[in-house]
């Protein structure tokens, strides 16, 4: 799947409240519709292309233990996994999208739309 067919049909996908609450919690966040979307289809989802990968739901629920960075602290919601150390998130307080370097701790590509973001 193609990373456009992918965002056409997460516009349509079935919500789940459950992953929706308990990342909202985790966060200490409000979420905005895509990222509920994108939340919702964790672990029915991996690859969309080669080289990005939608996180399962632990991943992004317990990001410190299982990504080796505490994105929760730095109020940043891993979504996407686009590798060398480098994730699409979400940016709670600001609420934009961007990428996200764990090695270097640099944050670029700001956007409010994830298709400006994802490569």
């Amino acid at each position: 799947m193609n990373k456009q067919d992918f965002l056409k049909q997460i516009k349509d996908a079935s919500k789940c409240q459950e992953k929706i609450e308990s990342v909202s919690n985790n966060y200490k966040a409000d979420l905005e519709e895509t990222l509920e979307n994108l939340i919702s289809q964790t672990d029915e989802i991996g690859f969309i292309e080669d080289d990005i990968r939608l996180l399962a739901f632990s991943e992004i629920c317990n990001p410190k233990e299982l990504l080796g960075y505490d994105f929760i602290l730095e109020g940043l919601i891993p979504i996407f996994d686009i590798f060398d150390n480098t994730y699409v998130v979400y940016e709670v307080e600001r609420k934009k999208w961007a990428r996200f370097n764990i090695s270097d701790e640099i944050l670029y590509k700001e956007n409010d739309c994830i298709e400006n973001v994802l490569p």
